[in-house]
């Protein structure tokens, strides 16, 4: 399992500038100067409830826009309900598909968007199940878990300028998810 500082440190990889064309292929030194154009502007771990539970901020380009961190906070909490409400079942063709999209990008003002993915924390090894009355006749009893699989969802979010490349974006996104699954594995909201 994954501790705060541990979680802090691979979230701040997700804000690590892209490399600029201007050196044409050549090794030369970095460019010291980063802008929104080649890095992210935040990056938070949100709970099951869409508070961000970690949040590193890359400064310095955050500096060039006009976005305080407060404002994160709140663009955090609209892109968690506009995933969640997306990944609710509407009507029988969606029931029946298992694969539901688990991210989403959403262009917000002042230039800024984010990227938003559920992370898959919930250990397999679970299967506390239980027997419950859902409807209103007796005879619909189903079998069901527990702890709902969105219930003990984690997500990550990632704020970038509009210039970001989406694509970019959603590399780094993957990649910290993907490290956060594997050291997450088995969380349970206590």
């Amino acid at each position: 399992m994954l501790q705060s500082k541990q979680i802090s440190r691979l979230l701040s990889q997700g804000l690590s500038p892209i490399p600029s064309d201007s050196n044409n292929g050549t090794e030369s030194q970095p460019s010291s100067s980063v802008t929104r154009r080649s890095a992210p502007l935040s990056i938070s771990l949100l709970s099951h409830e869409g508070i961000p539970l970690t949040t590193v901020l890359n400064r310095s380009v955050l500096s060039e826009t006009k976005v305080a961190p407060d404002n994160l906070r709140i663009y955090s909490l609209q892109g968690y309900k506009y995933l969640t409400s997306a990944q609710q079942p509407q009507g029988e063709e969606q029931s029946q598909s298992t694969d539901l999209k688990n991210w989403e990008v959403i262009e917000l003002d002042n230039g800024l968007k984010l990227i938003i993915k559920s992370l898959n924390v919930e250990s397999a090894t679970t299967s506390d199940s239980q027997e419950v009355l859902v409807g209103e006749e007796v005879g619909d009893n189903v079998l069901v878990n527990n702890t709902s699989k969105q219930s003990n969802s984690l997500y990550v979010v990632l704020f970038y300028a509009k210039s970001f490349p989406d694509a970019v974006a959603k590399l780094k996104l993957d990649n910290i998810a993907q490290a956060l699954n594997e050291g997450l594995k088995g969380y349970t909201r206590g």
